[in-house]
């Protein structure tokens, strides 16, 4: 297989100009693999711990003009050693394979790299605090509030029967029966 392409980030040194043995010439990054970096408050740092230790998967959402990119099984890479101290956040780091888009050479001999991820780039973090085994995941849309009741409505045939359902989470995309 091919090697990754390094993206030349910052040149130090100019054509012809001598340097010494030592000098820094170049910068190079390869974004073939990057780390998203979340924010965590320092009481939430015993979860944090808990996925790491059980290797539960990370998803991230990154917003787009049309519609949002959902990234799942996602690793916890690290957690930071230390909270911030201004923030009173707790930084931890989640493996991101990149892909790249393009990959370009000019008649001249000069290449261009577009990635698909980057560096500086926002997105959601949803990382999970709990395990529930044996419980239905549903759309949020797919229960039904009326009164202090929530129902379901599941196929039976040529007609659909409401079926009353205990409610035990709900967040923005999901409902947990």
């Amino acid at each position: 297989p091919e090697a990754t392409p390094l993206i030349v980030e910052r040149l130090s040194a100019s054509k012809g100009q001598g340097v010494r043995s030592g000098e820094i010439l170049c910068t190079l990054s390869d974004y073939s693999s990057l780390y998203i970096e979340g924010k965590a408050f320092e009481q939430d740092a015993p979860a944090i711990g808990e996925i790491a230790a059980n290797g539960w998967p990370i998803e991230a959402n990154i917003p787009g003009v049309a519609s949002q990119e959902n990234l799942v099984d996602l690793k916890l890479a690290f957690v930071a050693n230390a909270v911030d101290t201004q923030s009173r956040t707790l930084s931890f780091f989640i493996n991101l394979p990149n892909k790249m888009l393009r990959d370009e050479k000019t008649p001249e001999g000069q290449r261009f790299v577009t990635w698909k991820y980057r560096v500086g780039q926002r997105l959601e973090v949803r990382i999970p605090v709990e395990f529930w085994e044996q419980q239905i995941v549903l759309p949020v849309d797919a229960a039904v509030k009326e009164g202090a009741d929530w129902f379901v409505f599941q196929q039976n045939g040529d007609h659909f029967d409401r079926v009353a359902v205990h409610v035990k989470y709900r967040d923005q995309r999901f409902v947990v029966i």
